[in-house]
C-alpha cells in the first residue's frame, strides 16, 4: 500500500485546491524539536569541519597521536557526521537523540584525549553537545544530559594525574555548563514558542484559505446547479466538483428508482458497477450512507470491519460515500474511491456532504418541474378535450383562460383573456339569458361568498341552445377565493327530451281522465243498485274497484298538475285564506288514515293567526301532501304535529312528524319529480313522487318557499311560507292569475328534499 506521503502527493497533484498542512486527518508533520530548517546540514557541517581541523592543524603536533585511541577517532568521528546528517530532526526521537549526543560527547572526549586531555582548549566543545541536548529535550531531560556530559568532562581525570587546581578549575565550569544549558532551554523554549504560534497562524490562514476555496467551488456549483433543470447536466455538474474538491480514482452516482434500489447514473472508472450494487446492503457503503443519512468514510483496509470484504472486493484502498439528501428524504448517493489509504478525512466528508445536499435540492427541483410539466401536459389535453365550455376566471372576474369549446362559443380564444366574463358571454352570436340566477349575482355568491352555483343559461340565435352552468369557487390552501371556473353544459337535448315527456303526460293524462271519470260514474251506479241489486260480495269489489279507479284519478290530476307547472300555466287565486280552518279540514279528511296507523295527529295553529294571501283549494292540497306523507312513513305510536306562527310580514307553516325520516344523501333530491327514497320501507308505501315537487311549486306561485329538515330514524319537518293577508300592499279581488314559477335556485334558500 502506498504511504501516508504519496496521498498528500497525489492530492496535491490531482486536486485544484491545494492541500493544506494544518489539515486534521491528513498526512500531518510533528512538531519541529530544533528549530533551524537547515539543522542537519549546520550539524554535519559543524562537526565535519571540528574534526578535519583537529586532524590537520592540532594532531600532527600532539603527543598522543601515535595512541590506539586514535583509530577509533576516525571511526567515532564518521559515526557522527554520518549521524548527524540523516538524524531525523523532523520529528521528536529522544532515545536515539540521545545516542547520537552520547557519541558526539565521547567523540569530544576522544578529541580532548588526543590534543593534551585536561590542558586541550576542545573540551569547550562540550558546550556545543548541551546546546543541542537545550533545544531538543525538555527542561528535566535537558538537565539530566548535561549531568552526562558534566560527567564526561571528567574523563582525563582517569588517564593522568591532576593536581586539586586543574580539577578545582574544571569543577567551576559545571555550573556554567548548567547555566548555558537552562539559558539555552529557557532562550530555545521562547523561540520554539514563537516558532509554534506563527505555525499555528499559519495553518489558521492556511485553513481559511481553503475554506474560502471550498466556498467559491461550492458556490459556483450552487448557481449551475440553479440554472439547468436538465437532470444530466446536475449529475455532470456534481462530478466535477466533487472531482475538484477531492482526490478520486473512480467516481460512482447513484439515484434510488421506484422500487428502492440504486441505479447507476454516472460511473468513472469503474470496471463492475454492478458488484458495487449487489453487494449485501448491510455491508455495503453505499446503501448504509443512505440509510443513515450520514456520510460513510474508509480511511484504509481493516478500519471498519463491516467493509473489509467490500473494499477488497473492489480493490481500493479508501473510499468515501455521501447520501444525496433532498427536502426529507434521501434520493441517491455519491461514492468517491481511491487506491490509496488516508485518502479521505473528516473534512471531506463534510464538504462533500454539503455538495451532494446542493445537487440533490437540484435533482428534487428538476423532477418536480417535469413532473409540472407532466400534470400540465395532462390538464391541457384534458381541457381542450372537453365539449363542455370551460372559462377560468381572476379574483376580479375576468377571464384568464378559455378552452377550444370556449372559442367556438365566444370567438377566437386571442381575444377571451383579460376580459370581463360578462363581455365574453356578449361576444356569443345571439341573445344570452340567464335563468334562475343571474350573471351578476352568480359572480358575487362564487367570487366574494365562495358558494357553488348553478343556473341555466339559454342563447337565443338561429336556434335556440340551453346550458347549465355550473360556478365553482376556486380557493387556495388558506381557504381564500382566489378565483373561479364556469363550466357550460350543452343541456339543449335534455329540454327536448323533458318538453316531449311532459307533452305525452299532458296528452295521456287528458285521454285517461276521460274513461276514468265514466268507470267511476258507473261503479257508483252500481254500487246504489240502479241497474240491480248487488249482494256483500259483489259491493266489496265495487269498492275496491272505486278506491283503485280514485287513485288514478289522482295521479292523473297529479301528472295534470305537473304539466301545468311546468308549461307555467297553473292557475292560482289570491285571497284571504284562514290556515287554521284549511288545516282543520285536511285533517278530518285524513283522520281514518292516522287512526288506521295508530299515529296520533296534533293541530298547533293558534286562533289568532293572521290570515295569509293565498289559494284555498291549492293550500289544501299541500296541506293533503304534507300531512298525508307525514302519516304514511311515521309507525305506530309516533306523532304528527302541524304547527304555525307568524315571522315578520309572513306566516310559517311546519308539518313535523316522529317518523323514519331522510338520509343526508336523499334530503336534497326529496323535491325532485318522481324521486323516491330508495328504501325497504318507503317501497312498502304507494306514490308517483311527485307530491312534494307539486307543493313545493304551488307555494311558491303563491309567493312563498318550502324546505325540509330531517335525520334518520328521528323525524322530518317540512315548513313553508306564505305572505300575511295584511301585508299585500296591492289589494286584488277573488280573481283567477297565471304565474310563471320562479327558478328552483330562488325558491330554495334552505334545505330541499324530495319524497
Amino acid at each position: 500500500m502506498a504511504s501516508k506521503a504519496e496521498a498528500k502527493a497525489m492530492r496535491e497533484r490531482s486536486v485544484s485546491l491545494p492541500s493544506l498542512p494544518g489539515r486534521k486527518g491528513r498526512v500531518g508533520r510533528a512538531e519541529v524539536r530544533v528549530l533551524l530548517t537547515s539543522t542537519r546540514f549546520v550539524a554535519s557541517l559543524f562537526w565535519l569541519t571540528i574534526v578535519v581541523a583537529t586532524m590537520l592543524f592540532v594532531l600532527p603536533y600532539s603527543e598522543r597521536n601515535t595512541s590506539p585511541v586514535f583509530p577509533w577517532f576516525v571511526v567515532m568521528s564518521i559515526a557522527v557526521y554520518l549521524g548527524h546528517r540523516f538524524f531525523p530532526y523532523e520529528g521528536y526521537h529522544p532515545w536515539a537523540f540521545s545516542l547520537l549526543l552520547l557519541a558526539t560527547d565521547a567523540l569530544v572526549a576522544m578529541m580532548v584525549y588526543l590534543t593534551g586531555g585536561s590542558r586541550s582548549a576542545l573540551s569547550l566543545l562540550y558546550i556545543t553537545v548541551i546546546i543541542f541536548s537545550s533545544a531538543y529535550f525538555d527542561l528535566l531531560e535537558t538537565l539530566l544530559f548535561t549531568t552526562v556530559t558534566c560527567a564526561i568532562y571528567f574523563a582525563p581525570y582517569l588517564y593522568e594525574q591532576m593536581d586539586f587546581g586543574t580539577l578545582k578549575e574544571m569543577a567551576m565550569s559545571v555550573p556554567v555548563y548548567f547555566l548555558i544549558a537552562l539559558s539555552g532551554f529557557f532562550v530555545i523554549s521562547k523561540a520554539r514558542e514563537q516558532e509554534r504560534e506563527k505555525k499555528e497562524l499559519s495553518d489558521i490562514i492556511d485553513r481559511a484559505d481553503r475554506k474560502n476555496r471550498e466556498l467559491s467551488a461550492l458556490y459556483a456549483a450552487s448557481i449551475r446547479f440553479a440554472s439547468t433543470l436538465n437532470p444530466e447536466e446536475i449529475i455532470e455538474v456534481l462530478e466535477e466538483k466533487a472531482r475538484d474538491l477531492v482526490p478520486l480514482d473512480a467516481m460512482l452516482i447513484c439515484l434510488y428508482d421506484g422500487d428502492g434500489d440504486l441505479q447507476v447514473r454516472l460511473s468513472r472508472n469503474v470496471v463492475d458497477e454492478e458488484s458495487f450494487l449487489s453487494y449485501q446492503r448491510e455491508a455495503n457503503p453505499l446503501y448504509v450512507a443512505a440509510s443513515a443519512v450520514l456520510p460513510v468514510t474508509i480511511s484504509r483496509t481493516g478500519e471498519d470491519p463491516r467493509f473489509d470484504p467490500f473494499m477488497k472486493e473492489t480493490g481500493f484502498a479508501s473510499m468515501i460515500c455521501v447520501p444525496l439528501f433532498a427536502s426529507n428524504s434521501v434520493i441517491g448517493v455519491l461514492a468517491c474511491l481511491s487506491r490509496l489509504e488516508e485518502a479521505y478525512d473528516d473534512d471531506d466528508a463534510r464538504v462533500l456532504l454539503t455538495l451532494a445536499s446542493e445537487a440533490a435540492l437540484a435533482l428534487e427541483k428538476a423532477g418536480l418541474y417535469r413532473t409540472t410539466l407532466e400534470d400540465k401536459s395532462k390538464i391541457e389535453t384534458i381541457i381542450n378535450s372537453l365539449t363542455d365550455v370551460l372559462l377560468v376566471l381572476d379574483r376580479e372576474g375576468k377571464v384568464v383562460l378559455a378552452n377550444p369549446s370556449a372559442e367556438r362559443l365566444f370567438g377566437p380564444r386571442e381575444g377571451i383573456p383579460e376580459e370581463p366574463v360578462g363581455e365574453t358571454f356578449g361576444r356569443a352570436e345571439g341573445e344570452v339569458e340567464f335563468r334562475e340566477v343571474g350573471l351578476e349575482e352568480a359572480l358575487r355568491a362564487v367570487l366574494h361568498e365562495g358558494r357553488q352555483v348553478k343556473n341555466e343559461v339559454v342563447l337565443k340565435a338561429d336556434s335556440t341552445t340551453f346550458f347549465q352552468a355550473i360556478w365553482l369557487p376556486l380557493q387556495d390552501p388558506a381557504g381564500s377565493v382566489v378565483g373561479a371556473v364556469v363550466i357550460l353544459h350543452d343541456v339543449t337535448d335534455f329540454v327536448e327530451l323533458d318538453r316531449m315527456k311532459s307533452n305525452f303526460i299532458s296528452m295521456v293524462s287528458h285521454e285517461l281522465k276521460t274513461p276514468l271519470t265514466s268507470i267511476k260514474g258507473f261503479v257508483r251506479l252500481l254500487d246504489a243498485g240502479r241497474v240491480g241489486p248487488v249482494n256483500e260480495k259483489q259491493r266489496r269489489y265495487l269498492e275496491i274497484v272505486l278506491r283503485q279507479t280514485e287513485s288514478l284519478t289522482k295521479i292523473i290530476e297529479d301528472l295534470l298538475d305537473l304539466s301545468r307547472i311546468e308549461a307555467g300555466i297553473i292557475e292560482v287565486r289570491r285571497e284571504r285564506v284562514d290556515l287554521r280552518e284549511v288545516a282543520e279540514g285536511v285533517l278530518a279528511g285524513l283522520e281514518n288514515l292516522a287512526r288506521e296507523k295508530g299515529v296520533a295527529v296534533f293541530l298547533e295553529i293558534p286562533d289568532g293567526l293572521p290570515a295569509v294571501a293565498g289559494d284555498t283549494e291549492r293550500l289544501r292540497q299541500v296541506f293533503t301532501n304534507l300531512i298525508h306523507n307525514a302519516i304514511k312513513f311515521t309507525p305506530s305510536g309516533g306523532e304528527v304535529r302541524v304547527r304555525a306562527r307568524k315571522e315578520g310580514g309572513e306566516c310559517l307553516v311546519e308539518v313535523a312528524d316522529t317518523g323514519i325520516g331522510v338520509s343526508p344523501q336523499d334530503l336534497p333530491r326529496i323535491f325532485d319529480k318522481f324521486y323516491q327514497v330508495d328504501s325497504s320501507t318507503t317501497r312498502q308505501q304507494s306514490g308517483t313522487g311527485l307530491g312534494l315537487s307539486i307543493s313545493r311549486e304551488l307555494v311558491a306561485a303563491q309567493g312563498g318557499r318550502m324546505w325540509a329538515e330531517s335525520e334518520k330514524w328521528v323525524g322530518t319537518t317540512f315548513s313553508f311560507t306564505l305572505p300575511v293577508w295584511k301585508a299585500v300592499q296591492t289589494p286584488v279581488s277573488d280573481s283567477e292569475w297565471r304565474s310563471v314559477y320562479p327558478a328552483e335556485g330562488e325558491l330554495d334558500e334552505s334545505s330541499g328534499r324530495g319524497g
